[in-house]
C-alpha cells in the first residue's frame, strides 16, 4: 500500500521535471536572450547609417507645438553629435552628447546628457513652450520597429513619435557648411513676402498655403467647386530640403509630404506628383467664408495677458487698462475668446487667475451676420456671476454690447503672426478686437 501512495506522489513530479526545458524553450529563446537580442538590433540600427538620421519628432498636446527635426549621427564609444531646427543656433553648430541604450520592458535609447532634444522640455516658456511642461517631449524613446532606411521610436512618457530617417553624405555635408540654418531662413523669407502662397493642381481650385511659426503647423485651405471650405492642418519641421509635413495630409487622393524650397523654385510634394507653389494678389479665401459658427473658425482668440504684437489699434488701450485692473487685482488674464456658439447666439468668454484658480467672466448675445459684418444685441441675453460682479471692467463690456463690426483679415507688421481676425468697429475703423482665429 505504501509502494502505491509513493508512486502516486513521484509521478506528478516527473511530469513537471519532464515539463520544465519545454516551458524555457516555448517561444524559441530565453526571456533574457531575447532582451539582449532586442538591444543589440536597436544599437546596431543607429549606427548603420554612416551619414546618421534625420530624427523627425512631434510634440505638444491639443494645442499642438507642432514637430521637429534633429539631424543626429550616433557613434559606437555611446556618443552623438546633434543639430536641430529650434534656432538659428540650433540649426548651425553641432552639439556633442551622449546617449545609452537601455530596457525599460523593451529596448529603448536615452539621451543622458543634454541634447538639443532637451531644450524641448524646459518647464518655463524659454524656447517657446508652455509652463510647466514645455513642449511635453521626452528624452527616452521605445523602440518600435525599424525598415530599411527608417527607425520608429515612441516617447516613454508623452508617447509622440520619434522617426529616424538616414541621410546621406551631401546631407552631412551640407550640415557641416550651415547650411540647415540658411534653409531655414530661406523658407521663412518666401512666407513673409508671399503672405498668400497657394498651389493649384489643375481641377481650377487654389489651393492656399499658410504656415505658423510659432504654433509650427502647416494649413492648407481651399473653397471648392461647390463654394464649400476644407482646411487641413498639420505640424512641420524644416529640412535641409524646406519643410516636413510631420503627419502628411490627407488630399485629392493622395498625400502631401513636404514642401522643397531651391532658391524661386518652390514645390508642394505628394506621393503622386509635385505642384509649383505662387502667390496671389489678395487673400486666396474671403474671410467670411471661413468665420461662421459652423466654419472653419468660429472664434478670435487671445491667449494670455499679451495681444498679438505689430498691430496697432484702439482697442489696444482698452485691453492695456483691463490687464491693469487684474494686476491692481491680484489677478491675471489667461484668455479672450469671442465666439460664434450657433447661428443666433456670440458668446465672449474672459478667463482670469485669482487665488491660484482660474475664472471666467462671461457674457452672450444674440446677433445678425450679413455680409462680412456682425452686429451683437443691446443688452447681453446672459451674462454670469463674474461679469456681473465687476471681473470686467465697463469700458471692455462696452465695447461689445450693442456693437457692429466688420469682420476682417487683420495683417501684422510680424511676418510671424498669421491667422489674425479682427472685429472693426463700423464706427470707428481705428479700433478692432483681434486675435488668433480658431475653431472652438
Amino acid at each position: 500500500m505504501m509502494k502505491k501512495i509513493l508512486i502516486f506522489i513521484i509521478v506528478p513530479f516527473l511530469f513537471i521535471g519532464c515539463n520544465k526545458e519545454k516551458t524555457e524553450s516555448l517561444f524559441g529563446v530565453l526571456p533574457e536572450e531575447r532582451m539582449a537580442e532586442r538591444l543589440e538590433e536597436l544599437q546596431s540600427k543607429l549606427l548603420e547609417s554612416p551619414s546618421g538620421w534625420k530624427a523627425t519628432l512631434n510634440t505638444g498636446t491639443s494645442s499642438s507645438k507642432g514637430a521637429y527635426n534633429f539631424y543626429i549621427d550616433f557613434n559606437d564609444d555611446n556618443s552623438c553629435k546633434m543639430q536641430g531646427d529650434l534656432s538659428s543656433a540650433t540649426a548651425t553648430d553641432w552639439h556633442n552628447s551622449t546617449y545609452r541604450i537601455i530596457w525599460a520592458m523593451n529596448a529603448s535609447i536615452l539621451f543622458d546628457t543634454f541634447t538639443y532634444i532637451t531644450m524641448l522640455q524646459e518647464p518655463s516658456a524659454t524656447y517657446g513652450g508652455t509652463a510647466p511642461h514645455g513642449y511635453r517631449s521626452d528624452i527616452e524613446f521605445e523602440y518600435i520597429r525599424s525598415t530599411t532606411d527608417s527607425i520608429f521610436l515612441k516617447g516613454k512618457k508623452y508617447q509622440h513619435d520619434l522617426v529616424l530617417t538616414k541621410v546621406t553624405t551631401n546631407a552631412e555635408a551640407s550640415l557641416d557648411a550651415g547650411e540647415f540654418a540658411a534653409k531655414i531662413q530661406e523658407v521663412v523669407n518666401f512666407f513673409a513676402e508671399n503672405t498668400n502662397a497657394y498651389f493649384e493642381t489643375g481641377d481650377g481650385v487654389k489651393y492656399a498655403v499658410a504656415i505658423d511659426r510659432i504654433a509650427k503647423t502647416i494649413s492648407i485651405t481651399w473653397l471648392d467647386n461647390q463654394e464649400n471650405v476644407h482646411s487641413r492642418t498639420s505640424g512641420f519641421a524644416y529640412s535641409l530640403n524646406g519643410i516636413d509635413i510631420f503627419q502628411p495630409i490627407s488630399f485629392n487622393g493622395t498625400w502631401l509630404t513636404r514642401i522643397d524650397f531651391d532658391n524661386d523654385d518652390v514645390k508642394m510634394v505628394s506621393l503622386s506628383g509635385s505642384y509649383e507653389v505662387e502667390n496671389n494678389a489678395i487673400p486666396i479665401l474671403p474671410i467670411t467664408t471661413l468665420f461662421a459658427a459652423n466654419g472653419a473658425f468660429n472664434a478670435i482668440v487671445v491667449e494670455g495677458p499679451n495681444l498679438p504684437p505689430g498691430i496697432t489699434s484702439e482697442f489696444n488701450t482698452v485691453w492695456q487698462n483691463n490687464i491693469n485692473f487684474y494686476a491692481a487685482n491680484s489677478a491675471t488674464l489667461e484668455y479672450m475668446r469671442f465666439s460664434l456658439v450657433n447661428s443666433t447666439t456670440a458668446r465672449l468668454s474672459v478667463g482670469f487667475r485669482t487665488q491660484g484658480a482660474v475664472y471666467i467672466s462671461q457674457a452672450e448675445y444674440s446677433y445678425t451676420y450679413v455680409g462680412n459684418v456682425i452686429k451683437l444685441s443691446n443688452p447681453p441675453t446672459s451674462t454670469n456671476g463674474n461679469y456681473n460682479n465687476g471681473w470686467l471692467q465697463a469700458a471692455m463690456k462696452n465695447y461689445f454690447i450693442g456693437a457692429e463690426f466688420t469682420l476682417d483679415y487683420v495683417v501684422s507688421s510680424n511676418p510671424d503672426i498669421v491667422n489674425i481676425g479682427g472685429l472693426y468697429r463700423t464706427d470707428n475703423p481705428n479700433s478692432f478686437f483681434y486675435g488668433k482665429l480658431a475653431k472652438l
